[in-house]
């Protein structure tokens, strides 16, 4: 299976982990409804001694799946010990005298679904059709005779096979429903996938164009990429900007970086490429950049790429050159008011730029690139995102010298 794919289920399977120790905390809320309507009279058909055990065996079990999931959330086992568990749970509701919940095996199934497993789901119907068989068998012997009209074994056997029968038929349309939704999610993820290839080439082909108009550049773009790619994965290990750079953000905002420069197509060659000093007519049309990148991508590029990718991508081109303290260009944005994805973009087409060689300067050194970078901290870079990059000193001598790093790595 694909890595990302897997990685869409093992996710998934932490967010059903989840709603299912919600789901077992609202289970302990039955008890005390139960308890109030036996006070009222509305209902008292359930012995209170078995009534107060099964409810602490509940509440045992809710707080049991809490912390284990917690603690554990990359654990395979959790969602046994919750389907389980949520089964215990029913069970000792079911055989509570006058509780009658026997669909609620069937529920139990159905919730399995949510797994996109249909081997899971097979195995929970197996577990499920063992406590509700016996089920059967505890409630028939605690039944009073007055409610039997039949002998308690004829009762038995024909409450066993019609449950059984209709267990089987829904446990059928589960299996199916589960093996039948992963199916499509596949496809959908497939189909995705070949469009983001289609998108990728097209990202790489623009870039292609402006390293061609541009001779200073070299592999400027596929460098800077990896280079967002590698602070985006830093800054996700230490839970930093975690509601813009997360797992959904990484893969487009590297799709992205490459068109950061895009704005550079409307620069003349002779000023783009230019040995000496600019001069400030010259430095002025060079400035235009950022803006004509970001209209580009708005206007040209919108009806053919992913939103995601258009927005960031746009931010990227429009605010790589602003600093934090509203001396860069084109808008003199401060701190906050320019994009993450933006700062990170703007460190990462300055180190590139600093250990490259241009017409105009050698390459620095790792060590004087990031004193340069660290005195830039605040002023220009965001210090964070800075102080990020300065761990990153074994990985950043890997890419600079046309290394790969792999997610393995890290």
């Amino acid at each position: 299976m694909d890595q990302s794919l897997e990685n869409f289920f093992k996710s998934n399977e932490k967010n059903v982990n989840s709603i299912l120790t919600r789901l077992a905390f609202l289970l302990t809320l039955v008890y005390p409804v139960l308890w109030i309507l036996r006070e009222l009279k509305i209902y008292n058909s359930f012995p209170m001694g078995n009534f107060f055990i099964s409810w602490a065996i509940a509440i045992f079990f809710a707080f049991f799946f809490y912390f284990v999931t917690k603690k554990h959330s990359d654990s395979r086992f959790n969602k046994y010990f919750l389907i389980v568990g949520i089964e215990i749970a029913v069970f000792s509701l079911s055989i509570l005298n006058g509780v009658i919940v026997y669909i609620t095996y069937v529920l139990i199934v159905l919730l399995s679904c949510m797994y996109f497993d249909q081997f899971f789901t097979f195995q929970v119907e197996i577990i499920a059709f063992v406590f509700m068989m016996i089920s059967f068998t505890i409630r028939a012997n605690l039944l009073p005779a007055s409610q039997i009209e039949t002998t308690l074994e004829e009762w038995g056997i024909n409450h066993t096979a019609a449950g059984a029968l209709e267990f089987s038929l829904f446990g059928i349309f589960c299996f199916y429903l589960s093996f039948s939704i992963r199916k499509i999610l596949i496809s959908i993820y497939e189909h995705k996938r070949t469009i983001q290839n289609v998108q990728n080439q097209l990202n790489f082909g623009f870039a292609n164009i402006i390293e061609a108009k541009d001779e200073n550049t070299g592999e400027h773009i596929k460098k800077t990429s990896e280079y967002v790619w590698l602070l985006c994965i830093k800054l996700m290990q230490k839970n930093l900007y975690p509601e813009v750079v997360n797992e959904h953000t990484l893969p487009i905002m590297v799709s992205a970086a490459p068109f950061h420069d895009l704005g550079k197509i409307c620069v003349p060659d002779d000023i783009l490429n230019k040995e000496g000093t600019l001069t400030k007519e010259e430095f002025s049309i060079i400035q235009r950049h950022p803006r004509d990148g970001a209209e580009f991508i708005e206007k040209k590029m919108r009806p053919i790429m992913d939103p995601e990718l258009i927005e960031i991508a746009r931010d990227m081109s429009l605010c790589h050159h602003e600093h934090m303290d509203g001396t860069g260009y084109p808008n003199r944005l401060i701190g906050d008011e320019i994009p993450i994805c933006a700062r990170i973009m703007t460190i990462a087409d300055i180190l590139d730029a600093l250990l490259s060689v241009r017409s105009y300067k050698k390459a620095f050194s790792i060590q004087e690139s990031f004193t340069i970078i660290k005195n830039m901290a605040g002023s220009a870079l965001d210090p964070v995102i800075v102080d990020t990059l300065l761990e990153c000193d074994t990985e950043v001598r890997v890419i600079r010298d046309g290394g790969v790093l792999t997610d393995e790595e890290f």
